[in-house]
């Protein structure tokens, strides 16, 4: 979390109610809405945090939030389309 709210400047309200239906890996976006502003936002998934989210196990259900701990192999990549 700490990642994700240093390369995006979010709230961590907003951080923990990401979901795999936010994070856009193909066009290497989060897409939000926030929770203070009802204000939708688009930010960039750059660098380290585009590096964690890709080893980022993944779900099946793309409505689950995303978890935190990566896998070392990078597993849930073919899942979410990378």
């Amino acid at each position: 979390m700490i990642l994700f709210g240093l390369c995006t400047s979010q709230r961590l309200g907003d951080i923990a109610a990401l979901t795999w239906q936010t994070i856009d890996l193909l066009s290497q976006e989060i897409r939000l809405t926030t929770g203070k502003t009802g204000r939708r936002q688009i930010l960039p998934l750059v660098g380290p945090l585009l590096k964690f989210v890709k080893k980022l196990p993944a779900s099946t259900n793309p409505a689950t939030p995303y978890s935190l701990t990566p896998t070392e192999s990078g597993g849930g990549k073919a899942a979410r389309g990378t």
